[in-house]
């Protein structure tokens, strides 16, 4: 049984490191918080942006409440999303309900 959350905005699709996030999904099902944080730190290096998590909105599974705090275009993304560093948004887990 799923319980789907109700967002409303923009998808923004960004380019993702398919074998980084697999790792972290290996990590997370096993527990290891000190491999997800390492894989976390390598996602960001490789996708050029940064991130807060906001830990005080309601996280759910395949969904997580960020703040964009750095990005950087030309690998990938747009030039536009440099709009939204500092917005509030939800960073979408692939292949995620």
């Amino acid at each position: 049984m799923c319980t789907h959350d109700r967002i409303e905005g923009i998808f923004i699709p960004l380019n993702y490191p398919r074998d980084l996030l697999n790792d972290l999904k290996r990590a997370n099902y096993d527990g290891d918080g000190i491999a997800a944080f390492r894989i976390w730190k390598q996602i960001k290096e490789c996708m050029h942006f940064d991130f807060e998590k906001l830990d005080n909105r309601m996280n759910t599974e395949g969904l997580q409440w960020i703040k964009l705090t750095e990005f950087e275009s030309g690998w990938g993304h747009g030039e536009w999303v440099r709009q939204l560093i500092g917005e509030e948004m939800i960073l979408i887990y692939p292949n995620c309900d």
